[in-house]
């Protein structure tokens, strides 16, 4: 496969191509020794690694590697929505300042131009605030009509594209609000004439891509969306009261599985096993720790009490111990990228893992 990366000097870019290993890494680290400053997303690094999202462990893998080749991404690859292209440059050339605790005010100036006396170190830190332009949402092109648009056009584009609004925006930075059915209808309903957005327009809300989401959620919910800009002022994508709730689904149902999970494991554990075995399984090393019920037990403790040979006939159940262990792991190692809070959910595979185990337990717990 042919990747293009351009370079600062030439936006056209060049063409290398790209082994699906390591070797990407090394092709981008020897165009930054020639002065590049390669351009590619966060997906085409991932790939290189063999991976589809930004688990704790995968985004350690990655930072070591950056790290051993002098290398960074401006912007941070575990900040940005995974598509978003960053460049990728000499650790030592002015690292990014770290991500702003606060937004600018929607008519405020573009955050500022990161400070070239910023530690190196900063570049290998991730953002502990979830912000709004990870969201897949706030990084999709924005379909907007400019000012005078014949309101028959901007109903039959909503129609086409199942819009609820409309921005309305001129020379792609000025926003002068928005259309929507809400507006339309409540202005046909005064019996006023409406020929153009203009007669239906009403203000939109906006916020900076590096808006803390939990900031943006009341902006959302009051108004049923928000746009988003990107540093250079110019709208980036919009988030809907519908993309909150897919966002939070995919948020919270792992949550939900796992917990799922971990109550039917304890009462799996309590009807086989005595407190003096719980006791045995727990960690070594936590000193500090009692163990005088199943549910002061660590999931990694129940793997370990399940997991010798000996243990298993005390389940009293008729399932195979070498695949029931394997999805175990499996749903603990999950189980601590979740708990992570990594920028990316969870993919299609691992929640019908949780799904099934959940339900595979629920059968052998009756």
């Amino acid at each position: 496969m042919a990747w293009a990366f351009p370079s600062a000097a030439d936006e056209g870019g060049i063409v290398v191509r790209m082994p699906q290993e390591l070797d990407g890494l090394d092709t981008i680290a020897a165009l930054v020794d020639r002065g590049e400053q390669p351009q590619i997303t966060g997906r085409q690094l991932l790939g290189w690694f063999n991976a589809a999202r930004r688990g704790s462990r995968v985004v350690g893998r990655i930072r070591t590697e950056l790290l051993n080749r002098k290398l960074r991404t401006d912007p941070d690859f575990n900040e940005v929505w995974v598509d978003v292209p960053i460049r990728v440059k000499r650790l030592i050339d002015s690292p990014p300042a770290p991500a702003a605790k606060e937004a600018p005010s929607p008519g405020a100036a573009a955050p500022a131009t990161p400070s070239p006396e910023a530690s190196s170190a900063e570049s290998t830190s991730t953002d502990p605030v979830h912000r709004i332009g990870r969201l897949s949402a706030a990084n999709q092109p924005v379909v907007s009509v400019p000012p005078n648009t014949p309101l028959s056009e901007a109903v039959t584009l909503m129609m086409l594209k199942d819009f609820s609004q409309l921005p309305v925006i001129q020379a792609e930075r000025d926003l002068k609000g928005a259309v929507t059915w809400a507006s339309i209808a409540t202005t046909q309903a005064l019996g006023r004439t409406a020929k153009t957005v203009n007669d239906c327009v009403v203000p939109a809300e906006e916020v900076w891509s590096n808006a803390a989401l939990f900031d943006a959620i009341p902006k959302i919910v009051a108004g049923g969306f928000v746009l988003v800009r990107k540093v250079d002022r110019r709208f980036q994508g919009i988030v809907t009261v519908a993309d909150l709730s897919l966002q939070f689904r995919s948020l919270s149902e792992p949550f939900l599985l796992l917990g799922q999970i971990e109550n039917l494991l304890r009462v799996l554990v309590a009807r086989s096993f005595l407190l003096e075995d719980m006791r045995g399984a727990k960690n070594p090393t936590d000193t500090e720790r009692a163990i005088n019920d199943v549910s002061d037990l660590t999931f990694g403790e129940y793997v370990r009490l399940l997991e010798p040979m000996e243990a298993w006939p005390k389940l009293n159940v008729s399932v195979d111990r070498g695949p029931f262990l394997r999805e175990l792991k499996e749903v603990k190692a999950i189980r601590n990228d979740v708990m992570h809070f990594d920028p990316d959910p969870l993919g299609d595979i691992e929640i019908a893992l949780l799904r099934n185990f959940a339900a595979f337990l629920e059968r052998v717990v009756r």
